[in-house]
């Protein structure tokens, strides 16, 4: 063996043995293994937080680490009961085609200016490995982060997700509840909302390919979606975001047979042009002119000389679809009943 070798070896046995008395000093007396700084650093971290730590290896790994690179900033994902779950930074992009989240970290010596994490790879960074707060992300980085980490999500082992993912999701991703696929279209008070995706072919559906598949958005179908059970799949390109709210807007997806509900009321749609819906009235109280229909386990009365208009109408709207025999049935009174020219045509309505 060589000097150098010699050298070497000894003043690594030495830094691993003055390490390990130190540790065994700490945990005779009961104190912990951190400062207090450390501990009151600790405690205030939330997610999103920049943090100066001491890589989580061994001390006869940690050895073999020059000097200055032995910490590293890292991002805080979620905090367990005595450590953080972080991504660890770099300041050189990595060779390889991971993906990786770049953030600008200001005067922060060599790392000063872009920095890269890598969101395939977590560590556990206990306590006493904590050096300082540098920093947090902004709520646009934060949520956009989230968004990659959803994304990158390894089949092979559980994923790490921010604590809070409130306001993650966006009108157009298509998701993952563990029993099938959804197409999220929010409504007016940004409640997650998805519409069920099949590739059964449906009428009058938004359509789009994924994973070289044609899928159709079932609008008769839809949940009220909880953030923390469901994987985000995938984003639709712009483009067809935009046409999934054109689409929506014109409201196609409700047609001729369906039973709509506004203010307790109940009416009949036999007519659809662009966004303007037309329908009729249901009663439970007997009418001339009026049809009798079976809506669930009731009967209502049709009455096809008055005709209300609604526009914007949503989906979620629709209580139920009549029977072809009970669509047919209407469609023949309503040829024989002559509705008057001056019939009330109603508000315009926007649901």
């Amino acid at each position: 063996m060589s000097e150098k070798g010699v050298g070497h070896s000894v003043r690594k046995f030495l830094f691993i043995v003055k390490r390990k008395f130190k540790n065994l000093r700490l945990r005779i007396s009961g104190k912990p293994l951190y400062t207090k700084k450390q501990f009151d650093i600790f405690n205030k971290l939330e997610s999103g937080d920049l943090i100066l730590g001491k890589m989580p290896m061994s001390d006869s790994e940690l050895y073999d680490v020059p000097d200055g690179h032995r910490h590293r900033p890292y991002l805080v994902i979620k905090k367990k009961s005595d450590k953080v779950i972080c991504l660890q930074g770099s300041h050189r992009q990595y060779s390889d085609d991971r993906v990786t989240f770049k953030i600008n970290i200001a005067d922060f010596g060599q790392y000063n200016g872009d920095t890269f994490f890598s969101i395939s790879e977590y560590y556990e960074i206990p306590v006493e490995n904590i050096n300082k707060n540098i920093g947090s992300l902004t709520d646009k980085q934060l949520k956009a982060l989230q968004r990659m980490l959803m994304l990158g999500e390894n089949k092979n082992k559980d994923a790490v997700h921010f604590e809070n993912v409130d306001n993650v999701f966006k009108f157009g991703d298509i998701v993952d509840n563990g029993k099938g696929l959804f197409l999220i279209a929010n409504d007016k008070n940004n409640a997650l909302k998805g519409y069920r995706l099949t590739e059964k072919p449906i009428r009058n559906a938004f359509t789009f390919s994924l994973d070289n598949k044609q899928m159709y958005t079932d609008f008769y179908s839809y949940r009220n979606l909880k953030p923390e059970f469901i994987k985000l799949v995938k984003h639709l390109p712009s483009n067809k975001v935009s046409n999934l709210k054109r689409f929506m807007r014109e409201g196609v997806y409700v047609r001729p047979g369906d039973v709509i509900k506004d203010n307790l009321e109940l009416y009949y749609v036999f007519k659809t042009v662009k966004n303007e819906i037309n329908a009729y009235p249901l009663s439970r109280k007997k009418i001339n002119h009026a049809v009798k229909v079976q809506v669930g386990k009731k009967e209502y009365y049709v009455n096809v000389r008055k005709i209300v208009k609604f526009t914007n109408l949503r989906r979620d709207r629709v209580q139920y679809t009549l029977s072809e025999k009970q669509i047919r049935q209407i469609k023949g009174e309503r040829k024989e009943a002559r509705v008057p020219a001056e019939t009330k045509k109603g508000k315009n309505k926007t649901l």
